[in-house]
């Protein structure tokens, strides 16, 4: 049955934040931006929850984000550390860190990208988050190729190297083997460099053929 914000203005919010995660990782990103600012208007109306209310603004921040309105993201995020910062919520801070790392990335501040990457990998790491400390680090390398620093680049990629396997975001799995790719193409040099890219392939086929595996 549909909760009705007069009832249960609690309930509501925490459905229309899984609403605007699910529309956003969908690409309805104007949907999930809707679904957050309904939550953010429901939940501004109480001050008892902060960690709800940082939620949401993080995911209208990211609504925002992917359609190009960056200084509105950036905005909503800084709201979302506030509220965060009131909750406690240590994990969902890193979430913020890392997605602020991806605007200042678009906006071509990459030493700025890089440095936060690698705070919220830490946090990420720290709490056992693989998914996000992989994600993480795979935006951390493409920056450091952005800064012309190829073998900081592959030392980052080489921290997340024994973890795809583990992973359950088969998002984050794409992401870090493209990046991957890039890395080793960008420090193949001679026959060292060869070996390391074909090392690579092999493992990759190691990757699919167990995952193939696992969906059968």
């Amino acid at each position: 049955a549909e909760v009705s914000a007069e009832s249960d203005l609690v309930l509501r919010a925490r459905v229309l934040n899984g609403l605007g995660v699910v529309e956003i990782r969908e690409d309805r990103n104007s949907d999930g931006e809707r679904d957050f600012d309904e939550a953010i208007d429901l939940l501004e109306k109480r001050h008892d929850q902060p960690a709800l209310l940082g939620q949401a603004y993080t995911g209208r921040a990211v609504a925002f984000a992917s359609q190009g309105h960056l200084d509105l993201a950036t905005a909503d995020f800084s709201r979302a550390r506030i509220a965060l910062q009131l909750a406690g919520d240590t994990l969902a801070l890193g979430r913020v860190e890392a997605n602020e790392a991806v605007v200042d990335g678009k906006r071509g501040h990459y030493a700025e990208a890089l440095a936060g990457d690698l705070r919220a990998a830490q946090r990420f790491q720290r709490f056992g988050a693989l998914n996000e400390q992989v994600s993480t680090l795979t935006n951390a390398a493409e920056a450091q190729l952005m800064l012309l620093r190829p073998a900081d680049a592959l030392a980052t990629s080489e921290r997340s190297w024994p973890l795809p396997g583990r992973l359950e975001d088969p998002i984050a799995i794409h992401n870090y083997l493209a990046q991957r790719t890039q890395v080793l193409l960008a420090n193949s040099t001679g026959l060292g460099g060869s070996l390391t890219l074909l090392a690579y392939v092999n493992m990759v086929g190691v990757l699919l053929a167990s995952w193939m595996a696992f969906d059968a």
